[in-house]
């Protein structure tokens, strides 16, 4: 990327200088340029000098420009937004964020003529077709031009044609034309467009949590071999974004995301703080860097699922809230992704309350643990006990039941009475009960739950709190306001000072709290 960027800077260099020569020449004002420049500056008649696409970041740009005065005018068209702070004032700086229709027909028509006479009626009817297949895709619209203004016999409408019938194809074509034929074109970053595949839009902090996360050991289910190499390809690629420590480093990663924006090949989203993607910028991506479907959804997924951690803090569980729209893109584009990924999205479900999704994944992941590890293995246990919530959600109460009593019978059995999953399946199972209404049976299930949890883990211990915000909510469901309330008042101050006043755990109590005083009249 840097060999290029000196090319591209010198290349432009020298248009500028050999245009300055010839206007100097034609003047007889000198041959340098600095004789242009100071002939401007002196001139009294009005002047205008245009520099067009100096989009090169090493060219120093400000040597060339003439001290305007009242009679001079300089207009400069850049992708560069830093060049933007030469204007005199901000009204005279303007961004073209996305090309419309009309742009975009005008750009294929001047790339294909560059070697082709102009094209006929039927192909102007074609160009408009094409930009609006592209979606308006300025990188799509150039390709293209330049592959039809290379190949002999190419019209726009045949060029259409093929590329509806054969999209992929005719995206990877742009690649297999000679150097001469290429126009200029950043390359160095587009293994992270093709690491994003069927990504909807770009969230910097998946980049961040998966750099901090790629450890294969964190998947509880052996790799298979496209597993392995995806995790080769996001672990090299992730490792360009971290300082000599280790760390992530977010001015490298910056970086990255200006040259993609600069290309106006992802736009930033303010509101949501997102980077979009156009899906033709993701298929060209994996054109240039070779990836097959297959590997490219794998990456993705990759990526995405190294994301997802197992922390309980408020930031984490809002990362996980906000990732189902990515996890769904991908689980769409592939229904057979590898169950070490399913073992993490399943989480992002959960704290989305995507109880269908979640539940669809749970009783995946459970079939293929019993197959594979046992199903007295702790961790088919585990997720057995899981998949009783999003059940009960669901209104599958009676098989929910079923499956509780199975779950902590075996988990007594195999684990021990104290065991946290064994905990945690009791914990399930009086919530289960609490839903059917026997709250006598949720009560006293939930009070063994609290006292083992107080004994092992502590009283202070998330766990602990949740067990008793569970009790609390039995108690307002069964008509005993009043314990309600003394329970859930003891229960907010150390859910405050251990998770946070703005944690979703403390915030549910809190509001709970709120719905006791308000069946009380109070």
């Amino acid at each position: 990327m840097h060999h290029w960027r000196k090319r591209r800077a010198a290349c432009m260099r020298g248009v500028w200088t050999r245009r300055r020569k010839e206007f100097a020449e034609a003047k007889n004002i000198g041959k340098a340029y600095e004789d242009v420049i100071s002939w401007l500056e002196s001139c009294r008649e009005r002047w205008l000098v245009v520099y067009d696409n100096a989009d090169s970041a090493s060219t120093n740009i400000r040597q060339y420009i003439p001290a305007r005065g009242q009679k001079g005018s300089v207009v400069i068209t850049t992708r560069l937004p830093d060049l933007a702070r030469l204007a005199e004032v901000p009204s005279a700086v303007c961004h073209l964020s996305g090309m419309d229709q009309t742009d975009g027909v005008a750009l294929l028509m001047k790339t294909v003529s560059l070697v082709n006479q102009c094209p006929s009626g039927d192909d102007m009817g074609a160009a408009e077709g094409l930009v609006q297949d592209f979606g308006c895709l300025a990188l799509a619209i150039v390709h293209a031009g330049a592959y039809i203004a290379h190949s002999p016999g190419m019209t726009i409408a045949k060029y259409r044609s093929l590329f509806l019938s054969q999209r992929q194809r005719m995206l990877d074509e742009y690649n297999n034309l000679p150097a001469m034929a290429k126009l200029d074109e950043p390359e160095a970053w587009v293994s992270g467009a093709a690491m994003a595949d069927c990504i909807p839009s770009l969230r910097w902090d998946i980049f961040k949590r998966a750099a901090k996360s790629t450890n294969p050991e964190s998947y509880p289910l052996p790799l298979t071999n496209l597993a392995t190499e995806a995790q080769r390809q996001v672990r090299q690629y992730l490792s360009t974004f971290l300082d000599t420590d280790g760390n992530w480093d977010p001015v490298k990663f910056t970086h990255i995301l200006a040259d993609l924006s600069s290309y106006s090949l992802i736009e930033f989203d303010l509101k949501n703080l997102t980077y979009r993607v156009h899906i033709l910028v993701h298929d060209w991506a994996k054109s240039v860097v070779g990836y097959d479907s297959e590997l490219a959804v794998e990456c993705t997924a990759t990526l995405l699922s190294l994301s997802v951690d197992w922390e309980q803090d408020a930031e984490s569980l809002a990362y996980k809230c906000q990732l189902g729209t990515h996890v769904t893109s991908v689980l769409t584009r592939n229904q057979n992704i590898g169950r070490n990924h399913i073992y993490c999205f399943r989480k992002v479900y959960e704290h989305a309350g995507h109880w269908g999704r979640q539940t669809e994944l749970l009783e995946l992941l459970v079939g293929d643990f019993k197959r594979l590890l046992g199903s007295d293995h702790s961790d088919t246990l585990d997720l057995m006990g899981e998949l009783v919530i999003p059940c009960l959600h669901l209104g599958r109460y009676s098989e929910t039941e079923q499956m509780g009593v199975q779950v902590v019978s075996a988990c007594k059995r195999v684990l021990g009475e104290d065991h946290p999953y064994t905990l945690k399946s009791m914990g399930n199972l009086g919530l289960t009960y609490q839903f059917l209404g026997r709250y006598k049976e949720a009560e006293q299930m939930e009070i063994r739950v609290i006292d083992a949890r107080k004994r092992v883990l502590g009283e202070d211990h998330p766990d602990t709190l949740t067990s008793m915000g569970n009790l609390a909510s039995t108690y307002r469901d069964w008509g005993r306001y009043s314990e309600a309330e003394q329970m859930e008042v003891q229960v907010v101050s150390p859910c405050k000072r251990v998770l946070g006043e703005d944690h979703p755990d403390t915030l549910t109590l809190i509001a709970n709290l709120a719905a006791t005083y308000s069946n009380m009249g109070r």
